[in-house]
């Protein structure tokens, strides 16, 4: 074997490793190494693939090499050096990597230096993000919070008897769809068409219900358990900002076990975010454009997706990938079946949550065309689109045959107020700024925390809805008068975490939502 054929020079292993070690630093709270790690590994074969067919074809390693790593940093590297909404920067940066290649294939001299450049700046990047990776307080964190989170539930009683007959189970998240009033206060709609569609076809509306956490991770956590998370506030979670525990409970959670104990199937239609992407729980995934995050985030902020929009092959675009997903998401409703067994069917739609590429005839916009528009269109627009569809699926599954459904609509969280927002068009999945919680005004809470909270289940008494009713109990009332279950429901209840750097010490605020 020719060894030199194989060989391969340092800045072939730094420079695809470079972007996955900078997003993996960035958000190491965020991302287990086993994604760090898998994400490296897929950049490694990105690069190391097409050099090993370029060196078959040309055989000429020492010029092949440098162009391929060339023009790979062109289109892999901008993200670690420019502002990512700036197209300005990304032409010069175009333009010098441009004459770079063009240096290197006419200038033989050029092949001694430019190894060096290759090699070295990739290198000073990735040695203190390496650093910093190795030297986070997250690695003895971690543990520590796993093993309590553990036990951070009781074990669901068992059912008194069989039940009489097992419906299937459709929980439906829309995120952050604010509740009818707030939809008027903050954005002029009127949204009451919809909710008395929803009343006429048998729901109840819950006209005063708000989610039980501000943001969408201890929303569902707590409402997939039908318990509160307050285990998770001891000293030894005090300052943590460590989400993955918390992501790995959205995963694994009390209803999925305890239905799928009783003979339910569960599938899953998740979305672009990693922890609701799958779920090991789920028995069957129903996935559209999916793709694991941080590969996600490289592709997006290539010049691959710039260089698609400018070609208009928007099917290169993550923009569009997310306007076909929720059109595809909706389609699927009503229709998957799951043969003999009963199904809990589990969705998370990232709409009317950002970004707003959908209109309200569900058509998919461009991007110049959603910054055209106000937010208040943009957000109301995929509004009247996602109630649209919502209608349209209730109606598919109350037409399939057996035992009627339970179907439930809820929201995890309302939108951001405007002024803690980022943007919600261009970034997809980029969180928003710190925003000390603890000191936000009745209204911002109440805009963050007031939720779409709907309800069709058949046979239920009436007495166990109210207006007031959130999401922790709602699993609670399924066990207890579709199951058997001897479980009662909880005092409901809002509560708040401070800001990112503090997940786990919560505030009860439910008194300043529900007061003047």
């Amino acid at each position: 074997m020719n060894k030199s054929r194989f060989s391969i020079p340092l800045y072939a292993i730094l420079i695809p490793l470079l972007p996955a070690a900078q997003i993996y630093s960035s958000n190491v709270s965020r991302l287990t190494l086993t994604h760090g790690l898998l994400s490296a590994a897929a950049m490694l074969a990105l690069f190391l693939v097409p050099l090993f067919v370029l060196r078959a074809i040309f055989r000429r390693a020492e010029l092949t090499d440098l162009l391929w790593a060339s023009l790979f940093s062109l289109v892999f590297l901008p993200m670690c050096f420019l502002p990512l909404e700036e197209p300005f920067f990304r032409v010069y940066w175009t333009l010098g990597w441009t004459i770079a290649i063009l240096v290197i294939a006419f200038w033989r001299e050029s092949r001694r230096f430019i190894p060096i450049f290759l090699t070295t700046m990739p290198a000073l990047l990735i040695a203190p993000l390496l650093y910093a990776d190795v030297t986070s307080p997250i690695w003895q964190q971690r543990p520590v919070l796993r093993d309590q989170f553990q036990h951070a539930f009781d074990e669901t009683p068992k059912p008194t008897s069989d039940a009489a007959e097992k419906p299937d189970i459709y929980y439906l998240i829309f995120d952050r769809y604010a509740r009818a009033d707030q939809l008027a206060r903050v954005y002029g709609y009127d949204n009451s068409a919809f909710i008395a569609g929803l009343r006429q076809r048998g729901f109840y509306v819950a006209d005063n219900s708000y989610s039980n956490y501000q943001r969408t991770t201890h929303s569902i956590v707590s409402s997939l358990n039908f318990d509160y998370l307050d285990r998770l506030d001891t000293k030894e979670a005090a300052n943590a900002e460590d989400w993955v525990p918390l992501y790995e409970m959205m995963g694994d959670f009390r209803i999925g076990r305890f239905l799928k104990e009783v003979g339910y199937e569960l599938h899953f239609s998740g979305s672009w975010w990693e922890p609701t992407r799958r779920i090991p729980i789920a028995d069957v995934h129903h996935n559209f454009y999916e793709m694991p995050e941080l590969l996600r985030v490289v592709y997006e902020y290539s010049l691959l997706v710039d260089i698609a929009r400018l070609a208009g092959w928007r099917q290169g675009d993550p923009l569009w990938w997310q306007c076909q997903r929720s059109r595809l998401m909706f389609g699927e409703l009503g229709k998957a079946a799951a043969g003999n067994q009963p199904m809990f069917y589990y969705a998370h739609f990232l709409i009317p949550h950002p970004p707003y590429v959908t209109d309200e005839t569900g058509r998919c916009m461009e991007i110049d065309e959603a910054l055209g528009r106000s937010r208040i269109q943009n957000y109301t627009g995929q509004m009247t689109y996602t109630n649209d569809e919502i209608l349209a699926a209730v109606d598919r599954i109350l037409a399939r045959p057996g035992p009627r459904a339970i179907i439930i609509l809820q929201a995890d969280e309302g939108p951001w107020p405007e002024q803690f927002a980022s943007n919600e068009i261009i970034a997809l999945g980029r969180d928003a700024g710190l925003v000390d919680w603890f000191e936000a005004s009745a209204d911002e809470l109440r805009e963050k925390t007031a939720i779409l909270n709907a309800l069709y289940m058949p046979k239920a008494p009436a007495e166990i809805f109210s207006p007031d009713m959130t999401p922790v109990n709602t699993f609670r009332h399924v066990l207890k008068h579709y199951f058997n279950v001897s479980i009662e429901p909880l005092p409901d209840r809002s509560l708040i975490f401070e800001s990112a750097e503090n997940l786990y010490h919560f505030k009860d605020v439910t008194e300043n939502l529900r007061g003047p």
